[in-house]
């Protein structure tokens, strides 16, 4: 009885007895097939999936799955591929892995992007297209939006006021021909800060502009993003945005304006809000 628990071949070979190698009396490939899995599990999904962790660092807790063939018996040296499917992350190390002995696979480690709050990995066998991948989730703390008293605002009129949790509103009130105002705060983590924006304003008739736009400035320079722009007395606007933050960046709503109107109205308000 032959036996082996991985695929591939094997050559079996037959000498007589007390007869030195050259003597061959025959020789036989044996191709050993790995039955095919019908299930892939995730091994401990209380400790490995959704698990917390931040930008830049190696999950705390390996993943591993496990492959059962129709029996429900382990699948033995089977290829497991590993990849990051959301989120920007990556992996390090041996990949795809092959099961052991009692059908699993460890992932390799896997470092968390800053591109999604939830993020995703998948483990695949690239031999069974049909086979569903098993999924594990982590997540990282969003940036959040801070209380007016961690702003700072220059311009004529620029306040800053709390509406709420993570809510506030800008004001701006000028005389002037022409005004600028800048409101800016420092993140306090790295990842994706998603925002809903409210614009109302005045600035008033005559060949008048005005522009809304949110950047954020790191050590290798700023990201500007226009949010609205268009003067008017009743200039009315919302949206979304989202923008990548590392910690320490500044994030600053940056508003403009001009006119030639004898009203010389420069005012509004800009509420921001981060989504849940």
């Amino acid at each position: 009885t032959l036996s082996s628990l991985v695929g591939g071949d094997a050559t079996v070979r037959a000498y007589l007895e007390h007869v030195s190698a050259e003597n061959l009396v025959g020789e036989v490939t044996v191709r050993f097939e790995v039955p095919p899995a019908v299930s892939i599990e995730i091994l401990d999904p209380h400790l490995v999936d959704n698990q917390a962790g931040a930008v830049g660092e190696v999950l705390p807790q390996g993943a591993r799955v496990r492959l059962l063939d129709a029996s429900g018996d382990p699948v033995v040296g089977e290829e497991v591929l590993f990849h990051v499917a959301s989120g920007g992350g990556a992996l390090s190390g041996t990949n795809p892995i092959l099961t052991d002995v009692h059908g699993i696979a460890t992932a390799p480690d896997w470092t968390l992007g800053i591109t999604a709050i939830v993020q995703t990995m998948e483990a695949s066998v690239p031999r069974l297209h049909s086979l569903a991948p098993a999924v594990l989730t982590a997540t990282i703390p969003a940036p959040t939006l801070p209380a007016a008293a961690d702003w700072t605002a220059s311009g004529s009129g620029a306040t800053v006021e709390d509406l709420g949790p993570e809510s506030i509103r800008l004001r701006w009130n000028s005389t002037a021909y022409s005004a600028s105002w800048s409101y800016a705060f420092s993140a306090d983590t790295s990842g994706p800060m998603d925002l809903d924006w409210v614009l109302q304003a005045c600035h008033s008739w005559y060949q008048s502009t005005g522009l809304w736009r949110i950047q954020v400035v790191g050590p290798s320079g700023a990201q500007t993003t226009t949010l609205s722009s268009g003067g008017g007395c009743t200039r009315n606007a919302s949206g979304s945005t989202s923008v990548i933050v590392h910690s320490g960046y500044t994030v600053r709503i940056l508003i403009s304006g001009s006119h030639y109107d004898g009203s010389r109205r420069l005012d509004g308000r800009f509420d921001l809000s981060r989504q849940p």
